[in-house]
């Protein structure tokens, strides 16, 4: 269930001016401002270019499907 703005802003707002985020480059967080890890497994670089393989082939398949109507 999605937080309220009011709650939302009142998570998210302290993002914007710490200094403890010099160490989190690129790190995303959640909706309620937990860090979104990178998921181990894609560390493998066989799993890794498995699934971004896969992931095109689904994408090209969906791509070429006509719109539903």
């Amino acid at each position: 269930m999605a937080p309220s703005p009011e709650k939302y802003a009142e998570r998210m707002a302290p993002f914007l001016v710490s200094a403890d985020l010099e160490g989190h480059s690129g790190t995303m967080f959640d909706q309620k401002g937990n860090a979104v890890l990178p998921t181990p497994k894609l560390k493998d670089a066989s799993y890794r270019d498995a699934f971004i393989t896969a992931s095109e082939a689904l994408v090209s398949r969906a791509s070429s499907r006509p719109p539903d109507r």
